[in-house]
């Protein structure tokens, strides 16, 4: 079983990682958990069909 200060090291690291993640993703810092992990994924879902979209057009129209 981990130790408390590991425990609360551990934490302190989630923390700062969610805070950065608010950071890039833009939302609010009330925004619980969750939800950012389900904005986050939603996000990277756009982003992949943006690419998927621009892999696309490059083979339609060539470099």
């Amino acid at each position: 079983m981990p130790s408390r200060r590991f425990r609360r090291k551990r934490q302190c690291i989630t923390k700062q990682k969610f805070m950065e993640l608010r950071k890039i993703i833009a939302v609010s810092e009330q925004m619980e958990e969750e939800t950012l992990l389900q904005v986050t994924m939603e996000k990277i879902l756009v982003l992949e069909l943006q690419v998927d979209v621009l892999k696309s057009l490059l083979e339609i129209y060539g470099d």
